[in-house]
Order: C-alpha cells, then sequence, then structure tokens
C-alpha cells in the first residue's frame, strides 16, 4: 500500500476480533519471544487480549506498506520514555507509528514523520472533572465550565485524548506536562494549538476521529515543510485482509 510522505493512516480494530481462533493463531505466531513474555505478564485477560491484538495488527500493517518485509520479522526498540521504534535496519523503510488502546479498542496510527502519536479513551470511561484543574490550561478549564454537567465528559475526553496524542508524538509522555499546552476546539474541526516552549507549535496537525463508542485523536509534525498532512481512519478487518475506510 502507498502511503505518501504528507499522509498519516490511523486504523483501529476492537478486542472481539480475537474471538476468531484463526485470527488469534495467526496473531500468535507473528508475536517475538519478547512480545511474547510482555503479553503473559499481565495480569488480566482483557489487557493480554490488547496487546497480542495491537502488537499482531502493528506487524501486519506495517508489512502493508513495506511488502518485502513479513510481518514476524519486525523488530523494534524503546526510547527512553518507553516508546517503541523500528530497529536498524527496518528503520530505513522511513515508516513511523504509534499504538493506542483503550476498554477494547486498539489504534494504530502509520505514517512517513517521525513524531506521530495517537490516543483513545472509551465514551464509557468515568471522568474526574476535578483532574482538569490540575492538568488543564486556564483557558480548557474555562471551556469546560461554560458548557452542562452532562457534556463536560465528552470534551474532557477530547482535549485529554488530544493531550496525550501530542505528548506521544513528542515521546515524552505525561512527563512533558498536560498542563503546559492549551487547546480550543472550534467549529469545522479546526483545533487551536498553543505552547510557549514549542517553536513549532503552529505545525502540529491534529485531527479528531469518533469510532462507535470512542474518542481518537492524533498529531502529527511534518518536519519536512509538506504540511498540511492529510489523515485517513480505517477500520482493520484482519478475518478478511481487508480494511474499511470510515472516515476522512
Amino acid at each position: 500500500m502507498n502511503l505518501a510522505a504528507d499522509k498519516v493512516h490511523v486504523w483501529f480494530a476492537y478486542a472481539q476480533l480475537l474471538d476468531d481462533a484463526s485470527v488469534r493463531a495467526r496473531f500468535e505466531a507473528l508475536l517475538s519471544a519478547d512480545e511474547r513474555e510482555r503479553r503473559d505478564r499481565m495480569k488480566f485477560e482483557r489487557g493480554r487480549r490488547e496487546q497480542l491484538l495491537t502488537r499482531g495488527m502493528l506487524r501486519e500493517l506495517l508489512s502493508l506498506y513495506s511488502t518485502e518485509t513479513a510481518p514476524a520479522a519486525w523488530r523494534f526498540v524503546h526510547g527512553e520514555s518507553g516508546r517503541p521504534s523500528l530497529a536498524p535496519p527496518f528503520d530505513a523503510t522511513g515508516l513511523h507509528f504509534n499504538v493506542a488502546h483503550s476498554d477494547g479498542l486498539v489504534a494504530v496510527a502509520v505514517g512517513r514523520m517521525p513524531h506521530l502519536g495517537v490516543d483513545v479513551e472509551s465514551e464509557s470511561r468515568k471522568v474526574n472533572l476535578s483532574v482538569a484543574e490540575r492538568y488543564f490550561s486556564a483557558g480548557e478549564v474555562a471551556s469546560l465550565q461554560a458548557l452542562p454537567p452532562q457534556h463536560q465528559p465528552r470534551l474532557f475526553l477530547r482535549l485529554w485524548t488530544l493531550k496525550e496524542a501530542y505528548l506521544k508524538a513528542t515521546g515524552t509522555g505525561v512527563a512533558g506536562g498536560l498542563g503546559s499546552m492549551s487547546f480550543r476546539l472550534l467549529q469545522d474541526g479546526v483545533i487551536d494549538f498553543q505552547r510557549d516552549d514549542d517553536p513549532h507549535a503552529k505545525r502540529w496537525l491534529f485531527r479528531e476521529f469518533n469510532p462507535p463508542g470512542y474518542v481518537l485523536a492524533l498529531a502529527c509534525l511534518d518536519t519536512a515543510a509538506q504540511f498540511p498532512a492529510q489523515a485517513r481512519l480505517r477500520e482493520y478487518r484482519a478475518h478478511s485482509g481487508q480494511e474499511q475506510r470510515t472516515q476522512a
């Protein structure tokens, strides 16, 4: 599958895919020894299933874009923050990725931009709105408080996933400071982003997607000055080997 330098594909899949024994067996066969050990250390079955789906799906997706590499052959390294990336010589493909999972859904973003992050949250997640006063900017808190109480949890999740996606894209994680940035969600899907200590703040692309029951955010920075990038959401259907584009 062709992937231009200015495009990002965001894939998602539900954990129910693993109810198909053939899919489960296929993904099991793809895992490295380290991935299998990490999966088996997880305490709960739900976590083990999401780990299997994440790693199997990632490997098969990477091979869609680099067909000369078999899914089981990919190797990965982890940065200081734990962020995974392709190990040499696989990094020569120019592919970059980021993964996220939440309560039965796995998301994988694939692009050719090194600064790429994705986050997802279930709409059923219980939201503690008092967290916003500690981790959100003053403008974000004001936006929340301006809404009727029943609409505040969804805005909280939208802001939270945008922040997490950005911090994952920068490779800093939550240590990068959730409150050191500010998002304004404008009309027609426009997202205004501000962060004083990021000289590239205006060059970031943020996109939101809504797989049924979830809030999903993408962050990417095109350092090659080919901005604006384009993003697509696709559903991964492992049992058919085909994808379905669900949002543009």
